[in-house]
């Protein structure tokens, strides 16, 4: 769903039928290898890769893949990690991708601030971010109830 937002947001798409995976490692050494061996396990089920983060502190992965493929994923991971490399992973369904896009003047100061702040003031949890290189576009993920009520957020942002 698109439509002309605010004087900052050009538009929001929404993707919902997805899950967040989370695999908090404690063997993950060479962080590349366990996201590529993440990603290949994945692949190698067929299932694509909507969104990644990796924690900077923490060795943490988290994916976002289409919710119909959540127990595939979770068992491909396992299976090409093992047991003795990964202490936990979390998994959540009922959530959803929304984008901002075309945001009006990326590299100015305050806008992701903007965004979350009136996200938080609206009691809005954000659960995973990633942001455009090109900084037009900002991608976060939440529960699947809150779509409507970010999005008329997102429409009132000055």
């Amino acid at each position: 769903m698109k439509e002309n937002y605010s004087e900052i947001v050009g538009g929001v798409s929404t993707k919902e039928n997805v899950a967040l995976v989370n695999v908090h490692g404690i063997g993950f050494v060479d962080a590349s290898d366990a996201i590529a061996d993440a990603f290949n396990a994945i692949k190698e089920e067929d299932i694509n890769v909507l969104m990644i983060t990796k924690g900077s502190c923490e060795p943490t992965i988290s994916i976002v893949i289409e919710e119909k493929h959540l127990s595939k994923a979770v068992n491909a991971i396992r299976d090409k990690f093992g047991n003795g490399n990964i202490q936990k992973i979390n998994k959540e369904r009922d959530i959803a991708i929304l984008t901002v896009l075309n945001i009006k003047g990326p590299g100015k100061p305050g806008i992701a601030g903007r965004i979350f702040r009136k996200m938080g003031e609206n009691n809005i949890n954000i659960k995973m971010i990633s942001q455009d290189p090109s900084e037009f576009d900002i991608s976060f993920v939440v529960n699947k109830k809150n779509i409507e009520k970010s999005m008329e957020v997102l429409r009132k942002l000055e």
